[in-house]
């Protein structure tokens, strides 16, 4: 993986999460706040490097991206893809959602080091749509959406776990 490769109108964005941490960094990284005209759909690629693979201690699931919703904080409403890896060695990809604070995720597929795959989230009327390269789920949304601000969530490890190495995931977000 090439941290910071251009692809003309796009640039691939690398963040490492540090062996011990939970958070993710990049240099020069400072929060996207986005409102709700336009932050209601992210579209984006990503690809996890082999330092991402683990033996998993537990069924935590890390989270890839994604964002807030109805301005609210990310354990009320929210939308994100999660990943884990299991025994295999398979990274398994996750549609991982909060609505009015019940979590609640669904397997969405597999995936490798350094494969690029297809990410997509809408947060449109009553329903949150996601799409991980072919497969697409749809899930209510939060009732009584208020309009207001939402901000993207990076990449995160673990649940309870923190990381047991330095991992590095590239996501390339289509604006």
């Amino acid at each position: 993986m090439s941290f910071g490769c251009n692809d003309f109108l796009n640039t691939w964005d690398g963040y490492v999460i540090d062996q011990g941490d939970h958070y993710s960094h990049r240099d020069g990284m400072l929060p996207r706040l986005i409102n709700l005209k336009d932050g209601r759909h992210l579209l984006f690629d990503a690809s996890f490097s082999a330092s991402c693979l683990y033996v998993p201690k537990n069924d935590d699931i890390n989270k890839l991206y994604g964002f807030t919703d109805c301005n609210s904080l990310i354990h009320e409403n929210s939308v994100r893809f999660g990943w884990r890896v299991n025994s295999d060695e398979r990274i398994e990809i996750f549609a991982y959602y909060y609505v009015d604070s019940h979590l609640n995720y669904k397997s969405m597929g597999f995936t490798g080091p350094n494969m690029v795959n297809h990410y997509e989230i809408w947060a449109k009327d009553g329903t949150y749509w996601f799409r991980f390269n072919s497969e697409i789920f749809e899930t209510l949304r939060v009732k009584n959406c208020v309009k207001g601000i939402r901000f993207r969530a990076f990449p995160y490890f673990g649940g309870n776990e923190t990381a047991p190495h330095d991992m590095e995931i590239e996501i390339l977000e289509y604006k």
